[in-house]
């Protein structure tokens, strides 16, 4: 039975890509919102405990995403706006005497463009581009102890650069795929123990078009 609904499911993204595929599409002067999901250099998940205590320490330098809002100038160059999540980590450590929290995150706000290369003779719903972005990348750290509260939030200037490829599965959906690699100034002050978070990235997106 599960066999069969997987043959079904399978022929059914089939014909919808055939059919997609065979399409010309019009996106000059149209919009689409949608979100990317993906990760940010790698995952490591550790638990540590001294002799004076246990801290546990999660960091999700895996996990990456976004919202996004890109509008098409031309058909093909398209302007780009995203905020999201890079990465992020917590803590806990606890003993005898006290018990204290951390938790970081790292959002960049960017707004860049997309040029989609035409020329390489791929069907006009399959669309590989280039892209770049700059904007700010900006750091929240929390730190809670029994005795105090603290709150730092810094940014710093950088951008992303990368490449893709956008499958339109109809005239109000997009599906995607990119890569690409972060550079930005070092904050004056380190957020989760770093300083700046420099690397690549890879994400899926899915999109509406309007």
């Amino acid at each position: 039975m599960k066999t069969k609904l997987a043959m079904i499911c399978l022929i059914t993204v089939i014909l919808i890509c055939n059919d997609a595929f065979a399409q010309k599409y019009h996106l000059e002067g149209k919009s689409v919102v949608g979100f990317n999901l993906g990760l940010f250099a790698g995952t490591k998940a550790s638990n540590i405990t001294p002799i004076s205590g246990l801290n546990t320490e999660v960091l999700a330098n895996g996990f990456a995403g976004n919202i996004f809002y890109s509008y098409w100038v031309r058909e093909n160059l398209s302007l780009k706006f995203t905020a999201g999540i890079l990465t992020g980590s917590a803590n806990v450590a606890v003993s005898a005497f006290s018990t204290s929290q951390q938790a970081s995150i790292v959002s960049p706000v960017l707004l860049g463009m997309n040029y989609y290369i035409n020329e390489l003779g791929f069907p006009d719903a399959v669309r590989p581009y280039i892209g770049g972005s700059v904007g700010m990348y900006i750091g929240r750290e929390a730190a809670n102890t029994m005795l105090a509260q603290k709150v730092h939030t810094e940014s710093a200037f950088g951008g992303r650069a990368g490449l893709g490829i956008d499958v339109l599965l109809s005239s109000y959906f997009i599906l995607g795929a990119n890569a690409g690699y972060n550079l930005m100034a070092n904050f004056s002050v380190p957020v989760g123990g770093n300083k700046n978070f420099n690397g690549a990235d890879f994400s899926f997106q899915l999109g509406y078009i309007f």
